[in-house]
């Protein structure tokens, strides 16, 4: 310590220093005086004196900061000890922000740990980076804080060059040394970060328009030949329909054979050469006579539905030709 004390009398201060006050010497004087000690530092630091000597005080700390001292050897009184002004403060650092874009505004607040009132006049930067910094709303020019009590600085940080950089705001106070605050931030070059993610695959589109439809293929093969009906008699009449069917990627041609429902009798069906089914006048299917079965194919784009058509059968040759025509039922 600054002075040998007996007796003294301690108490803890809000900014973590401890007020040692009184006591006597090694020669019996009682003592008037007091000291600070900074437990940061382990350094003991003169401080104003007491109103009157004191050994084997008591001492108590108050809400306000101020510290109580009583009592002591002949000493019935009692007196206060009020700390000077102090500072303190949260925030400065601005983390990483990309070069020559400003950040979002940072407040800083300051704060009086002192028993005593702390007077502000104005802040001001400084340092190396200067130029990095600004000081956006100043809410503590002008304020006189009590103790415990707080303001805030705004600054914002637009770094002119990529790496660490860094300023300093000192504050103009009634403080026995003003208190200076840090500033520090790093500038990094636009889209710098890592890549992100690979999103989520898109939801799948809808179904593509049906193609047309494909050219119908040639005529299938003939059905197989009935047996030969007598002559004059009831012949068989075979209807050939083929159609072409597409499934994925292939094409195949599928013919189909069928007899009319109604029995159709025609003279002279085997001399018969040409056989031609009409409805309303439209041709339909046309085919030839062989022992005693018509054999009739499809016309291309034509398609055979239920109702009643003409059959018209046709034999001879050059000038000697004769026509037959009956009516016939397909269901």
């Amino acid at each position: 310590m600054t002075t040998v004390r007996l007796g003294a009398v301690a108490a803890p201060l809000p900014n973590g220093d401890v007020l040692i006050a009184g006591g006597q010497t090694s020669g019996g004087s009682y003592l008037q005086s007091a000291e600070l000690y900074d437990p940061a530092t382990g350094t003991f630091t003169a401080t104003g004196s007491m109103t009157t000597p004191r050994v084997y005080a008591v001492a108590a700390p108050l809400p306000d900061g101020e510290v109580l001292i009583a009592g002591g050897t002949s000493s019935p009184n009692a007196e206060v000890f009020e700390s000077a002004p102090e500072a303190t403060f949260a925030g400065g650092d601005f983390g990483d922000q990309t070069v020559a874009e400003p950040s979002a505004e940072v407040s800083l607040v300051v704060s009086n740990l002192g028993a005593q009132a702390l007077r502000l006049s104005e802040a001001t930067l400084g340092g190396s980076d200067t130029g990095d910094f600004t000081i956006t709303t100043d809410g503590c020019a002008g304020r006189s804080l009590a103790f415990a009590q707080s303001c805030t600085i705004a600054v914002r940080f637009t770094p002119q060059a990529a790496g660490t950089r860094t300023a300093t705001l000192t504050l103009t106070d009634n403080e026995p040394t003003p208190t200076s605050i840090t500033l520090q931030g790093t500038g990094v070059a636009a889209n710098s970060g890592p890549t992100g993610p690979t999103g989520p695959a898109g939801a799948t589109g809808p179904a593509g328009v049906t193609g047309p439809a494909g050219v119908t293929g040639p005529a299938g093969p003939a059905g197989k030949r009935g047996r030969a009906g007598k002559r004059g008699g009831a012949g068989k009449v075979e209807l050939v329909t083929c159609s072409t069917v597409k499934r994925r990627h292939r094409t195949r041609r599928v013919c189909r054979t069928k007899l009319l429902t109604h029995p159709v009798k025609f003279r002279a069906a085997t001399r018969a050469r040409r056989a031609t089914l009409t409805r309303h006048g439209v041709t339909y299917a046309t085919g030839t006579t062989r022992r005693g079965t018509l054999l009739l194919r499809t016309r291309t784009g034509r398609t055979i539905r239920r109702g009643r058509y003409t059959l018209t059968l046709t034999r001879g040759r050059g000038h000697h030709i004769t026509a037959t025509r009956q009516q016939i039922t397909i269901s």
